[in-house]
C-alpha cells in the first residue's frame, strides 16, 4: 500500500531557500537588495509569492502573487542603530 505523499506529491512541503544579495548602496543609506528564491519539490515549483511585510498575526498576504522567476529587487533604507560604547 502506498502512502498519500507518494500518490499526491503536492502534499509534500517544498524545500525553499532565499538568498539575499546587496547590489548597491548610496550615501543616504538606501540599499538595492536582490532576493532570490530557490526551491525543490517533487511536484515542481511553478511560481513564488512574496510578502515583504509578513506578520504572523496577520498571516501570509503576498503583495506579489505569481512570480515565475523567483527573483525580486527592492530598495530598502536600513535603520542605523548606534551600539553602546564599551
Amino acid at each position: 500500500m502506498q502512502r498519500f505523499e507518494e500518490i499526491v506529491p503536492i502534499a509534500v512541503k517544498p524545500s525553499i531557500a532565499v538568498h539575499i544579495n546587496e547590489l548597491s548602496r548610496d550615501s543616504a543609506g538606501i540599499r538595492k537588495i536582490e532576493f532570490t528564491a530557490i526551491g525543490e519539490s517533487p511536484a515542481g515549483i511553478e511560481f513564488y509569492s512574496w510578502d515583504f511585510d509578513y506578520n504572523p498575526e496577520k498571516g501570509f498576504k503576498p503583495e506579489i502573487v505569481l512570480d515565475k522567476t523567483g527573483i525580486q529587487t527592492r530598495y530598502l533604507e536600513l535603520e542605523r542603530t548606534l551600539l553602546p560604547s564599551k
